[in-house]
């Protein structure tokens, strides 16, 4: 991902701001009754576990630190285990609300991802 990075400074303040969306999405996952904990828990877990570790250790490896959310941000969305696979509808309860609240958290994660060029510009 070297190509997409271009050496952008990711910010403090948005690393911890990703962390809490992570936070909050890994608690709503961990809330609802799955059969078997969805594989996506584990990458997401991975994100915000390499963002406390960039934190705690004042690294300056940005590049590195990107690279490792970049990949772990991809196996989230693998089609076959990560994100679309997930299916709130098989848990019983108020299906609409949580399909509105699970996507909500979604979108503040993905909202770092989506443009690569402008990570760490905001």
């Amino acid at each position: 991902m070297r190509d997409v990075y271009q050496g952008e400074k990711i910010k403090k303040e948005e690393l911890q701001m990703l962390r809490g969306a992570l936070i909050q999405l890994l608690d709503f996952i961990q809330c609802v009754k799955w059969e078997d904990e969805p594989y996506v828990y584990r990458p997401l877990y991975h994100m915000k576990n390499n963002i406390d570790i960039y934190l705690y250790t004042c690294s300056c490896e940005e590049e590195y630190l990107y690279e490792l959310l970049s990949r772990d941000w991809k196996a989230a969305n693998n089609p076959y285990t990560g994100i679309p696979s997930c299916e709130l509808m098989k848990v019983q309860g108020d299906f609409q609300s949580l399909n509105c609240k699970y996507i909500e958290l979604l979108e503040q994660v993905s909202c770092f991802f989506r443009d690569f060029r402008n990570f760490g510009e905001k």
